[in-house]
């Protein structure tokens, strides 16, 4: 499958897991440092990134705090997901 990726972070907490914003996959976590990912999409209705066609825009955030995940959606608003 071809698509594109529009965000990634390394969580500060442990740097072993790495969040992705994929375009067709939603949110796309790996707790081994990107050796094998999962999808993070529980509870998400719509998965597809908010992007601008220049991919310009941040679809996914980590609170100031790091205890939240924020994914911006095409047209279903921000989901929040607390990391534990």
């Amino acid at each position: 499958m071809e698509q594109e990726f529009y965000e990634i972070i390394v969580f500060k907490n442990n740097p072993d897991t790495i969040f992705l914003a994929a375009e067709q996959q939603g949110i796309m976590i790996s707790i081994n440092a990107g050796e094998t990912w999962e999808d993070y999409n529980q509870g998400l209705i719509n998965n597809i990134p908010a992007t601008n066609g220049n991919n310009v825009t941040r679809c996914l955030v980590i609170s100031y705090d790091n205890s939240v995940l924020y994914f911006g959606t095409a047209g279903s608003g921000v989901f929040k997901r607390e990391i534990y």
